[in-house]
């Protein structure tokens, strides 16, 4: 993004009613935080090496080069290890869609000019030739912007009205789980209902906030980003432009109702829950000063206004709490990148990551440990070649007259949150990406697909933002595009060239396949090919058994070099005491003693255990400890396990029970057992010794 962003503030503030960013103003200047003194992968990551079958691109990884873009060698796409199987084009999708089961929902721009306005339901049950199944209509769906969310887990779709950048506060619920092809719309709340709600709240005194914003309205509480809480019962919805946030009580969805509505002290976008709903992390918009106006860092602007993660405590929203409040736990900030976007909540066994997603300024994706949730830290980023800062110049001469991003990320998924190996990101410009996280240190790009361009279609593709939407076109105008000798193929005055494509979705992993869609293409079924994915596929099959000391083929007692023998596929994660061991189709987490539970022991014990296993576990259900499996419900495991708990530690519950020569160890989650395995049974006699073994590797 470049210096015509500032006319996109000014547009932002005329069609949304408010002054936007001034938010950052109402709170005082915080200091910003640094990643961690400790080594940081700035990238770039490794390329992809592409196998048979693939289109790859030239110039650097990631880049649609100009010349590709003046003599239409874009229009063919490129490919790495992915190819295209299915693809429903429609009129084209706006900001982010969604998909669940068979189907797909794809959104489309606001204001709504296209044939087919509204969501689109796409039937995917034949993956190489997706149908138009039917539209949803109803107010939130007509201009969703980044707020169209499924939760699974109830079978719910759910949306607040975004209109232009930042909407008015519509809400609507759907039913997908009785029969995705036709959504039944549950809840539909108004904008001056949900505003009339919040009053409510207010005074009543169940917020107890007295820092509203002097223009506060419906405006302020919806609109733009939302996501889920994890067990379905609340939607969150965050409106950009102010610091403002609210939450509602979907428990009853045919009855939807605002129960928090306030201040977070940042600007908000996107975001994500913790697997219990506990706490927030937060796409922190920042580094304004330089994405919206071009110009090198300003500090005083960027420290009223930092860009980054902030992690909120919302327990009290999600426990129901009479006059709750939230609190920030902590934060990071970052300068080389801006507009923060989205976050997923990820694990390595128990050690808990965040991936997290910048929109402007080349920031690119990067992976957060927020082990210590008050200090988290960059560990990692995932930035391509071409949005390395020496290329910034390169970037921002392909990219002229496209649209006002570069080659920017948007929005990623991972192919699961514990023990992930695959993340897949969309891209502007670049995009969709897929790379190997298994080791969170060491990201690597294995595959990408980037659409054909659609160019000269901008009147075909009214349902695409990039095509012609009106922020779009205002900033692309400013920014007079087309003065790079090509010819104007846009529609009207300001659109941009449609030479490279906006991949501003979320990607779907699906069995084999990737369900991705991009602005002007529609959405698109992606195979992956040449064995890149799944990326287990090269480890061994799971082997042995659980049986006293014995989790396959380690035994407590090993030393490490004697457990690293047994198997060739070992990654420790940049962990002290822990190795993880690659099965297919999932592997063994060995843990040694660690130093934290050495100061515990005697000098005699301490010598017995150094340097060697101390318990084992897996989620492979290939493994089972007393008929108990991973996946099994935790009731079920009750009737064949003596179970001692919980014992809650992390993000997690805990279980202990006898088993011979060892001791059993359950780790559950929404009441199925997720993880199954042993420790020493000397090591957890009595409660306090078991808190402290279970906290020496949880």
């Amino acid at each position: 993004m470049r210096r015509a962003v500032v006319v996109g503030i000014a547009l932002l503030c005329a069609v949304s009613g408010f002054v936007g960013f001034a938010a950052a103003a109402r709170r005082a200047p915080r200091a910003s935080v640094s990643s961690s003194t400790q080594q940081v992968f700035e990238g770039p990551v490794s390329p992809a090496q592409c196998g048979a079958g693939s289109m790859p691109q030239d110039g650097l990884d990631g880049e649609v080069p100009l010349a590709d873009r003046l003599d239409g060698r874009s229009s063919r796409g490129y490919s790495c290890n992915l190819k295209l199987i299915g693809q429903y084009q429609g009129e084209g999708a706006s900001w982010v869609s969604q998909s669940y089961g068979k189907c797909a929902y794809m959104s489309t721009r606001w204001p709504n000019t296209e044939a087919s306005p509204g969501v689109q339901v796409i039937n995917v049950s034949d993956p190489s030739h997706p149908t138009l199944a039917g539209t949803l209509t109803s107010p939130a769906m007509l201009g969703p912007w980044e707020s169209l969310k499924v939760n699974a887990k109830r079978g719910l779709l759910a949306a607040a009205f975004g209109g232009p950048v930042v909407g008015d506060g519509a809400f609507d619920v759907y039913d997908i789980k009785t029969d995705c092809l036709k959504p039944r719309l549950l809840g539909s709340v108004s904008a001056t209902d949900l505003y009339q709600q919040v009053l409510g709240v207010l005074n009543g005194g169940l917020a107890g906030l007295t820092n509203l914003p002097t223009d506060f309205g419906p405006q302020t509480l919806l609109g733009h980003e939302g996501n889920w809480s994890p067990d379905g019962d609340t939607y969150w919805v965050s409106g950009l432009g102010f610091d403002w946030l609210t939450a509602i009580d979907v428990s009853n969805p045919a009855q939807p109702k605002v129960i928090w509505s306030g201040s977070s002290g940042v600007i908000d976008h996107g975001f994500s829950l913790s697997d219990n709903g506990d706490t927030l992390y937060m796409a922190q918009v920042g580094n304004a000063a330089e994405a919206f106006t071009g110009i090198a860092p300003n500090a005083v602007a960027d420290s009223l206004n930092p860009n980054g993660l902030a992690i909120f405590n919302v327990s009290a929203i999600q426990s129901r709490t009479p006059n709750a409040t939230i609190q920030e736990i902590g934060h990071v900030y970052w300068t080389d990148g801006a507009v923060g976007q989205m976050s997923i909540p990820i694990s390595y066994g128990n050690h808990p990551y965040l991936v997290f997603a910048d929109e402007a300024d080349e920031g690119g994706v990067r992976i957060i440990d927020i082990a210590n949730p008050e200090q988290p830290r960059v560990v990692s980023k995932l930035k391509l070649q071409i949005q390395m800062p020496q290329n910034l110049a390169v970037a921002q001469r392909d990219a002229k007259g496209s649209g006002f991003f570069t080659y920017d990320s948007h929005y990623c998924a991972v192919d699961r949150e514990e023990d992930p190996t695959s993340l897949a990101c969309g891209y502007f410009d670049s995009g969709i990406r897929v790379f190997d996280i298994r080791n969170p240190l060491k990201p690597a790009e294995v595959a990408y697909y980037n659409p054909p361009a659609q160019l000269g279609k901008n009147n075909q593709l009214k349902g695409s933002e990039h095509a012609g939407g009106p922020l779009v076109v205002s900033l692309n105008d400013s920014e007079n595009g087309g003065d790079i000798g090509q010819p104007r193929l846009q529609a009207a005055s300001g659109a941009p060239i449609l030479n490279a494509d906006w991949c501003s979705s979320p990607p779907a992993f699906v069995g084999d396949q990737l369900w991705v869609t991009c602005q002007d293409n529609g959405f698109m079924v992606l195979q992956f090919t040449n064995g890149v994915y799944p990326v287990t596929a090269s480890c061994p099959v799971a082997t042995g058994a659980l049986s006293g000391m014995t989790l396959g083929l380690v035994r407590l007692g090993m030393t490490r070099k004697q457990a690293r023998h047994e198997y060739d596929h070992v990654s420790d994660r940049a962990k002290h005491f822990e190795d993880f061991f690659c099965l297919t189709p999932t592997g063994v987490r060995v843990g040694y003693a660690s130093t934290a539970l050495l100061r515990t022991l005697s000098r005699r014990e301490r010598q017995k255990f150094n340097g060697r296993v101390v318990w084992a576990s897996t989620s492979n259900a290939f493994y089972a400890v007393r008929g108990v499996r991973p996946g099994a419900t935790f009731a079920g495991a009750g009737k064949r396990l003596t179970l001692t708990g919980p014992f809650h530690i992390g993000l997690n519950y805990w279980y202990l029970a006898p088993n011979g020569s060892s001791t059993a160890v359950l780790k559950v989650r929404h009441g199925i057992v997720a993880e199954i395995g042993i420790g020493d049974k000397s090591l957890t006699q009595g409660h306090k010794a078991q808190v402290r073994f279970l906290k020496s590797f949880s």
